[in-house]
């Protein structure tokens, strides 16, 4: 009963944390004026150049995090994100939420119905080691 809980407990941490980057993510590029004087404010060198850089980080986040494609990934990418936020804008909740989802889903994974799992993506990476060093043989 405990395993089936864990594998479920991904799913909606990955729903919400999808929503919510997608949306932000978006954010930088409808807002775009917006987001660079915010950055500026916070003292954000380079903002110009950060605002659609974090657009995009935020966009691949939340399509490899909600899609379980590479999650872990996903929530290694925007955990830095999330942790320069917080040191410039000061902490919010919906950074908080973020950044402890994507810690969650470093330490358990993606859960049920991802596109690739852990276990599926080493299993592939495992069997085209071996088909090559098969064929180089």
């Amino acid at each position: 009963m405990a395993q089936k809980i864990r594998e479920w407990i991904p799913v909606p941490i990955r729903a919400v944390l999808g929503l919510i980057l997608f949306v932000a993510g978006v954010e930088k590029f409808v807002s775009y004026s917006q987001e660079v004087t915010a950055f500026t404010e916070y003292g954000i060198p380079m903002a110009e150049l950060l605002v659609p850089a974090v657009g995009i980080v935020e966009l691949l986040a939340a399509v490899l995090i909600t899609f379980g494609i590479a999650g872990r990934i996903g929530a290694l990418l925007i955990v830095p994100v999330m942790v320069t936020a917080m040191g410039t804008a000061g902490v919010a909740a919906t950074n908080v939420l973020v950044l402890v989802g994507a810690l969650v889903l470093l330490v358990e994974g993606t859960g049920r119905y991802s596109y690739l799992s852990a276990e599926e993506l080493q299993a592939q990476l495992g069997s085209t080691t071996q088909a090559s060093t098969t064929t180089n043989e």
